[in-house]
């Protein structure tokens, strides 16, 4: 399971000065993690896409965006929850295709027959594959790396140069609307003054 956590409590250290925003505060909490969360679905989907011949509609469909909490404590994981045919051995086969792994001499051979049969009508072209994973093993095709960097084990350990440009991307929009909100309001409660008749400030 891959889980997305983003420490936003450097915000609130600065609640006097943005008193006015407190009520959006959380909805921009949401409205981060969520585009942040949306985006990493995207990217890793679209390596998937890129290598179609490798990932199958079991792996693209398990890998998705959990929301838990509230609106104002929100927590958005991005998870891989196996779901479809062949879910019981995607523990395995997702750690095995994105690092690859040494020659399996003993690999049986029907689960790659019927993987092969299912994905592109061709159970010849399974015993193809078997017998190459048999003397040369699985080639890595990486997905998660191109926003997670991931230990050997596939724990994520941090975030590639993708992921932080991401993160960084979306925070600039979220700061950007907590900017304007906080000049309307600056406006409304007539925090800008000019001066009146009698060189006397005025709101």
């Amino acid at each position: 399971m891959v889980v997305l956590r983003l420490n936003i409590a450097e915000w609130l250290k600065y609640g006097d000065a943005i008193n006015g925003l407190l009520d959006y505060i959380p909805e921009g909490k949401f409205n981060l993690l969520n585009n942040i969360s949306d985006r990493f679905i995207r990217t890793i989907h679209g390596e998937m896409v890129s290598k179609n011949t490798i990932y199958t509609s079991t792996y693209y469909n398990s890998l998705q965006k959990e929301f838990i909490g509230t609106r104002y404590n929100p927590e958005f994981h991005i998870v891989i929850n196996p779901v479809g045919p062949q879910a019981d051995r995607l523990h395995i086969y997702w750690k095995t295709l994105e690092f690859g792994s040494q020659p399996i001499p003993f690999l049986a051979s029907k689960p790659i027959v019927d993987w092969a049969e299912s994905k592109f009508g061709d159970a010849s072209a399974g015993y193809r594959i078997a017998n190459k994973i048999r003397k040369m093993g699985v080639t890595p095709h990486p997905v998660l790396q191109s926003i997670f960097q991931l230990s050997p084990n596939g724990e994520v350990v941090g975030l590639s140069n993708l992921g932080v440009q991401i993160i960084e991307e979306e925070s600039v929009g979220i700061m950007n609307e907590l900017r304007g909100i906080f000049i309307s309001t600056i406006i409304k409660t007539g925090r800008i003054v000019k001066r009146g008749p009698g060189g006397r400030f005025v709101r």
